[in-house]
């Protein structure tokens, strides 16, 4: 069973600035549920994607607010986004979104502000993402 850990990042909000999501993430069928379950809650500003090298193409164009991140991917993992994230000095909230914890002390050292399970954890993803 996956811990819950979330952390909370200072973040610069100008106003009420919206909340600009990338969700990366293999699966169809969970990216399109978790966005419906976000657009529920009035969050439309979403952009998915499946690989590693879509979403460092995002990520080299685009600022987002705030990204859930899976780990596993068929061309790379999230591990190395969370690395490329640093590197790149951008401050997005990630919430890593995955259904292993081997590597949740890693992703919360390179900064990840959340830790989810993705067989019990969405409700708590999208409260944790709203709240912050």
């Amino acid at each position: 069973m996956l811990t819950l850990m979330v952390l909370k990042k200072n973040r610069k909000i100008i106003g009420n600035m919206p909340i600009k999501l990338l969700i990366v993430e293999d699966d169809i069928e969970i990216s399109q549920f978790t966005e419906k379950k976000l657009n529920e809650k009035g969050i439309f500003s979403i952009f998915c994607v499946s690989t590693f090298n879509e979403a460092i193409t995002y990520l080299n164009n685009n600022n987002p607010s705030d990204i859930i991140l899976d780990l596993r991917l068929p061309d790379g993992n999230g591990v190395d986004i969370l690395k490329y994230i640093q590197k790149k000095d951008i401050k997005p909230s990630v919430y890593v979104f995955t259904s292993s914890s081997e590597l949740e002390q890693t992703c919360l050292r390179l900064g990840a502000d959340g830790f989810f399970d993705k067989a019990e954890g969405t409700e708590q993803l999208i409260k944790t993402i709203l709240s912050n």
